[in-house]
């Protein structure tokens, strides 16, 4: 499996330091959108919908996928598609061409035309293959 790093524009928008923003990291990748334009629009829809949920989501420090449907849908063009599948290598090949944002348990990554585009390579160990329950794909 081919692997590029990448922290999807956060050093560049002025974060510094590791926190757990792989979704928001994921979508500014895959929707090749600026990372800061991404993580304010969490923090908003996060501040729209406090109130209705019992789980908070954070830019941050987490994003629940609830979060990320709703991020998604008001960008456009995103089919979410569930698969439930260890991510094998062969799995991953087999995955369709373009932008992914895979949903892995506790992970969002990025795959791009079957290059996984992330601070880190959640398939990398071969004994522990994260689970992939389902990807978005921009139609």
């Amino acid at each position: 499996m081919h692997y590029l790093y990448s922290d999807g524009g956060r050093a560049r928008s002025g974060y510094a330091g590791t926190v757990n923003d792989c979704a928001t990291r994921a979508i500014a990748i895959a929707a090749q959108k600026p990372y800061i334009a991404v993580y304010c629009k969490v923090n908003e829809l996060v501040k729209q919908s406090a109130k209705s949920k019992i789980k908070s989501s954070s830019s941050s420090g987490g994003v629940y996928y609830e979060t990320v449907n709703e991020l998604l849908a008001l960008l456009g063009g995103w089919q979410y598609v569930s698969c439930h599948q260890t991510g094998t290598d062969a799995f991953l090949a087999s995955l369709p061409k373009g932008r992914l944002i895979l949903c892995l348990r506790e992970h969002v990554s990025t795959l791009i035309d079957g290059v996984v585009v992330d601070q880190f390579n959640p398939f990398e160990s071969v004994g522990n293959r994260k689970m992939i329950y389902g990807y978005y794909i921009r139609q």
